[in-house]
């Protein structure tokens, strides 16, 4: 929840239950693939599930070129520099 106050965001924080987030989780392996549920374990393609399921695209880029920050996540079109390895 976002509030605005002269100008400012302000984050509200809110919790939630462990119990929401296996609910959700459930929900989205068992219409991904059920097996992966009730099946034999294994482990579970998140890439695939993120690509597929959300229509997000994954992209492995060198962020910097000293390899001081490991992940960043976008959500928008707007220009993010990345480098050569």
């Amino acid at each position: 929840m976002l509030s605005y106050v002269t100008g400012v965001i302000i984050m509200e924080k809110i919790n939630y239950e462990t119990s929401t987030f296996e609910s959700i989780a459930t929900c989205i392996l068992n219409e991904y693939d059920s097996t992966l549920i009730d099946g034999a374990p294994r482990s579970i393609p998140i890439e695939d599930i993120i690509e597929k399921k959300f229509g997000l695209n994954i992209e492995y880029q060198y962020i910097r070129n000293n390899a001081r920050i490991f992940g960043e996540i976008v959500f928008n079109d707007g220009f993010n520099g990345i480098y050569d390895k």
